[in-house]
């Protein structure tokens, strides 16, 4: 996961999610992310679009970097 900090990226989740984030900090010892959710499939999990939030490492199925 380290390699997305600081970049755009595009998430695939456990739950079916799938949302285009901006990567704020990766956990180094649990490679947890704080990120700004940007687009996603499941916009109504996310009540406020200037907040950060985290996801566990555990829940991401995939990551790839996006433009």
């Amino acid at each position: 996961m380290k390699p997305l900090s600081d970049k755009r990226a595009t998430l695939r989740l456990s739950n079916g999610e799938i949302a285009t984030v901006k990567v704020i900090f990766v956990d180094e010892e649990y490679e947890d992310i704080i990120v700004e959710v940007l687009k996603t499939s499941h916009p109504d999990q996310y009540r406020d679009s200037s907040a950060a939030y985290t996801f566990a490492a555990k829940d991401i199925v995939s990551a790839e970097v996006s433009e």
